[in-house]
């Protein structure tokens, strides 16, 4: 397990897969922090951020039936926001 900087929940490391453009976008994300002027996040902090801001959606409420693919899964999501 991984200790956050700064927070008491321990992590655990998982192992994920990601295309060229999520990789892209992760570091896309990155780089606009630290120029303008913020500290140099590890794509794990900014993953586990998104993961937050799912939360946030409250997955209770989405109608998740049926689901097959991580697209049908997208779309579902967006449409909530």
């Amino acid at each position: 397990m991984i200790k956050s900087k700064g927070l008491d929940e321990e992590y655990r490391k998982v192992t994920i897969t990601l295309g060229e453009e999520q990789e892209n976008f992760l570091d896309e994300i990155r780089r606009k922090i630290r120029k303008n002027g913020g500290s140099a996040l590890a794509r794990t902090e900014v993953i586990r951020t998104a993961i937050e801001v799912l939360k946030c959606l409250k997955v209770d409420n989405l109608n998740l039936s049926g689901i097959k693919n991580e697209f049908e899964l997208f779309e579902k999501i967006k449409k909530s926001l």
